[in-house]
C-alpha cells in the first residue's frame, strides 16, 4: 500500500501520522508533567531543609528556655534566701535595739543602786552618830 504523507492538507493523515502526533503530545506532555514534577520535588526539598532548620530553631529555643526557667528557679531561690536575711537582720537589728534599751536601763539602775548605797551610807553614819550620843 502507499502510504501518503502530509503535503497538502487535501490528504486526510494516515493512523500512523496521527499516532506519532498524539506521541509527540504525550511526550510533550510527559516532559510537562516531569518537568512539573522536578519542580515539586525541588520545593519539596526547600521546605523539607526549611522544617529542619525550623526543628534546630525549635531545638535551640527549648534548650533556651529551659536554661531560662533554671536561672529563674535560681533567681528565686536567691530572692528568698535575701528574704530570709533580711528578716534575720530585721530581727537582730530589734534584738540590738532591745540590747541598748536593757544597757540602757541597767546603767540607769546601777546609777539608782550607787545612790541608795550612798543614801543608806549617810543613813549608817547618821545611826552611828546618833548612837553616840
Amino acid at each position: 500500500m502507499m502510504k501518503y504523507q502530509q503535503v497538502s492538507y487535501n490528504f486526510v493523515p494516515k493512523a500512523e501520522d496521527l499516532k506519532n502526533n498524539s506521541t509527540l503530545a504525550s511526550v510533550k506532555d510527559d516532559n510537562a508533567q516531569l518537568l512539573h514534577n522536578s519542580k515539586l520535588l525541588n520545593e519539596l526539598e526547600e521546605l523539607k531543609e526549611k522544617l529542619d532548620f525550623a526543628k534546630q530553631q525549635l531545638e535551640l529555643k527549648e534548650s533556651e528556655l529551659f536554661s531560662a526557667t533554671t536561672r529563674l528557679d535560681e533567681l528565686e531561690y536567691q530572692i528568698q534566701k535575701y528574704n530570709e536575711f533580711k528578716n534575720d537582720i530585721d530581727h537582730i537589728d530589734s534584738l540590738n535595739i532591745k540590747i541598748e534599751n536593757l544597757v540602757k536601763e541597767r546603767d540607769s539602775l546601777s546609777i539608782e543602786i550607787k545612790q541608795q548605797q550612798e543614801h543608806i551610807h549617810t543613813l549608817y553614819m547618821i545611826m552611828l552618830v546618833l548612837a553616840f550620843i
